[in-house]
């Protein structure tokens, strides 16, 4: 961040981590202040996965998807070294949340539906086709399972729906107020963080699973690391029609405005 800042850049958007449960010990609110304080608009990722934790600068809204199914196969409980290979080979799984994909696929399977005991609104790159269903629905389809000697399935690809209940803050996602003082709301705004297309490392695979051979600069994405990049880059239009403002001025405008 200081090397950033020697550079002389006009923005700073950072998701590197967790901070420090110290305020003052925290590298990055301390880099983030001398950036402000050189009138750098600097953007900081909220932490994730501890939604009632107390942080700071940004969060997360969006759209959700939704994938259109029909009945499918076989068990239920997945556990690793639980099935029949010879049983599941070239079908479709169905399973709890626990399961592993990446073991469902290296016995063959063609795909699988994860049966979920609550609804989530997000979602993550699967390493065979697959689809969520609602507890409910799994059990309608165990029904249709019991029903026939042959019974079929299709996995139809996602579809995009509008989320009528966003914007929202993402039930991963952490929100204020500020950890230091409770008169102090945080945080300041969100921004879109659901099933984003993202830049991507072609060093990871795309779920990061040893047996995933598909490798890409692009990934679909769920964190509040993809809110961040969107802050920052509304913050860098502004600047290009203000480019005297100072920080808290762009910040301002951000948050008091559409």
């Amino acid at each position: 961040m200081d090397d950033a800042i020697d550079d002389e850049i006009d923005l700073l958007s950072i998701s590197i981590g967790a901070s420090s449960s110290s305020f003052f010990e925290d590298p990055i609110s301390i880099g983030a202040f001398h950036a402000m304080k050189r009138g750098i608009f600097t953007g900081i990722s909220i932490n994730i996965f501890s939604p009632k934790k107390k942080t700071y600068p940004l969060t997360t809204a969006g759209l959700a998807a939704n994938s259109s199914l029909s009945p499918t196969s076989t068990p239920w409980y997945c556990s690793e070294g639980s099935l029949d290979a010879n049983k599941v080979k070239g079908k479709i799984v169905l399973c709890n949340e626990s399961a592993s994909q990446t073991y469902i696929k290296s016995i063959g399977a063609a795909g699988d539906l994860i049966s979920l005991v609550e609804k989530i609104d997000t979602t993550f790159t699967s390493i065979i086709p697959g689809a969520f269903v609602d507890s409910s629905f799994a059990y309608k389809i165990l029904a249709y399972v019991n029903s026939t000697k042959n019974p079929q399935a299709i996995i139809h690809q996602s579809k995009s729906i509008r989320n009528t209940a966003a914007p929202f803050v993402a039930s991963f996602s952490c929100r204020g107020p500020s950890k230091i003082s409770r008169t102090i709301l945080k945080p300041d705004i969100v921004a879109p963080g659901l099933d984003i297309l993202a830049a991507y490392s072609k060093l990871s695979s795309a779920t990061r699973s040893p047996s995933d051979d598909r490798f890409g600069v692009y990934n679909i994405l769920s964190r509040t690391s993809m809110a961040c990049p969107h802050v920052a880059g509304a913050a860098a239009y502004i600047k290009t029609f203000h480019p005297n403002w100072s920080s808290s001025a762009i910040k301002s405008a951000l948050m008091t405005t559409g």
